[in-house]
């Protein structure tokens, strides 16, 4: 998990639902989304992610593994909703063991194959000891 000195970094936070840990997607705060990923993004890249999902490399900091992602921007009315696809629920969820109320942090930022980097911020009933 990461270090609570580490948490600024996190710019996409998600307290994860039940709709989220038992789905093969997680929905993303689309503000967030607008913020820290798409305006760094060319609007060739913004393009393709709002018509068609596109595959993301997504690192977990706390594992050091990689997983590959589908990153897909739904503009449904009222509003537009970001997903993270795929994979999710066993790259994820299943792997390491989220449920309900855990807090997770995403980042932008090209880190070798990654674009996206990933971490468990917090553990619904999980004492962390120092």
């Amino acid at each position: 998990m990461a270090q609570e000195d580490d948490q600024s970094k996190w710019k996409i936070k998600k307290e994860l639902t039940a709709l989220d840990v038992v789905n093969h997607f997680v929905y993303l705060d689309m503000k967030d989304v607008e913020e820290h990923i798409l305006r760094l993004w060319n609007k060739d890249k913004i393009i393709r992610v709002r018509t068609d999902s596109t595959k993301i490399m997504v690192k977990d900091v706390d594992t050091n593994t990689q997983h590959a992602l589908h990153f897909h921007i739904y503009d449904y009315k009222p509003e537009a909703n970001a997903t993270l696809e795929g994979e999710w629920g066993w790259d994820f969820v299943t792997r390491r063991g989220l449920g309900a109320g855990d807090q997770i942090g995403i980042y932008y930022g090209k880190t070798g194959e990654s674009e996206f980097c990933f971490s468990v911020l917090k553990k619904v009933g999980f004492l962390e000891y120092k």
